[in-house]
Formats: C-alpha cells, structure tokens, sequence
C-alpha cells in the first residue's frame, strides 16, 4: 500500500504493533512481531485481501482497556473478534520477507487461480459426478 496513506492512525500502528507483539512473540530464530521489517505495511496488505479487518482491529483497539492486553484479555473482551485478529496479526507477520525468509518460503512457486467463472465450471464438473450418482451408503460391522 502507500507509504503516504495509510488505513490506520499513528496509535492504531502503535497498538497493532504491541497486539502483534503478544500474539507473536518470536523464538527459536525467528522475530517476534515488531522487529520484522515491515509489521505495519503486512496489516495493510492483509487488509487490502480482508477489509472486513479494518473495522474489527479499529474496534478491537478502542476497546481494549488497560488490563486487557494480554492474549487472554484480548480473548475474553473480544471473543467474536478474536479469530480475525489473530488472522491480521499472523497474515501481516508471515508476509514480512524476513520472516518468509526464515521460513525458506521465498522460492515458492506461483500458482495461477484462474478466473472465478473458471473455477466455478471446474467445480460444477467435479461435483456433477456425485450428484447424477446420488447418496450411497454402505453396510458397516458393528463392533462389539
């Protein structure tokens, strides 16, 4: 995204970065959350793919009190909103190159998706085999 523009105010970037710090917080070689080359620009990524995180970490945020930032405090004064936090905070971190990097995942391939309309046409034939089949059950042994 542009370094000009960004989703998020200086203290949501602070915040994203001290909940990114709890939920990852590095070992074994690998960083933890702050100390990856560009935390901040990963939630923007994420969130250009996720925009329905934008609003969810913003209320996250502005709703944590003081004695919530611990991941258990997070978890219990967000439960609907944990997940996705998690998902934000773990997108933006695996997507940091450095992190990639450690992980020896740079030279992954690139695999083409195709058009949605494609994809669709490809699972409506896979589908339709079962579906002109119809349900089969079989007989189990019982076990005694």
């Amino acid at each position: 995204m542009n370094d000009s523009v960004s989703i998020w105010t200086d203290e949501e970037k602070a915040a994203l970065v001290r909940l990114g710090d709890l939920f990852i917080q590095g070992g074994a070689g690998m960083p933890k959350a702050s100390d990856t080359s560009d935390f901040i620009g990963g939630t923007e990524r994420v969130c250009s793919i996720r925009p329905d995180l934008i609003e969810t970490a913003k209320r996250v945020i502005a709703g944590l009190g003081p004695e919530a930032w611990t991941v258990d405090g997070v978890r219990e004064s967000f439960p609907g909103e944990f997940a996705d936090i998690g998902e934000l905070l773990a997108g933006a971190y695996f997507l940091d190159e450095s992190v990639m990097g450690k992980l020896d995942y740079l030279d992954r391939p690139t695999i083409p998706l195709g058009d949605e309309a494609e994809r669709v046409a490809d699972m409506e034939q896979l589908v339709q085999t079962v579906l002109d089949r119809g349900n089969t059950f079989r007989k189990t042994s019982q076990v005694s």
